[in-house]
């Protein structure tokens, strides 16, 4: 990041599962008798279980969480070393 440039927002958004089927019968089931369950909490996805990448992490767990901690730790870190002072006005008394 070059001088004067500031990051305020960072929004991480992330979805990743292995459905790899539906359950036809829970399908019409929730669309007969829970509609809004049909798409807000549908229990017809049939997931697989268990999945890892090439480096040993779980696909779910690297594509959910641990990719965001990966892309953050740097700039975090950078963020640290060129902060001396809080900016907050009551802390810059002289």
């Amino acid at each position: 990041m070059g001088s004067g440039h500031a990051i305020d927002w960072l929004i991480f958004n992330a979805g990743v599962s292995e459905v790899y089927a539906l359950d036809w019968l829970i399908v019409m089931e929730q669309f007969l008798f829970d509609m809004m369950g049909l798409f807000t909490l549908p229990r017809y996805l049939v997931e697989r279980v268990g999945s890892v990448t090439d480096d040993g992490i779980p696909l779910v767990f690297q594509a959910n969480t641990f990719g965001h901690y990966y892309i953050v730790l740097p700039i975090y870190k950078d963020m640290l070393i060129k902060v001396k002072t809080p900016r907050h006005p009551l802390n810059q008394h002289k």
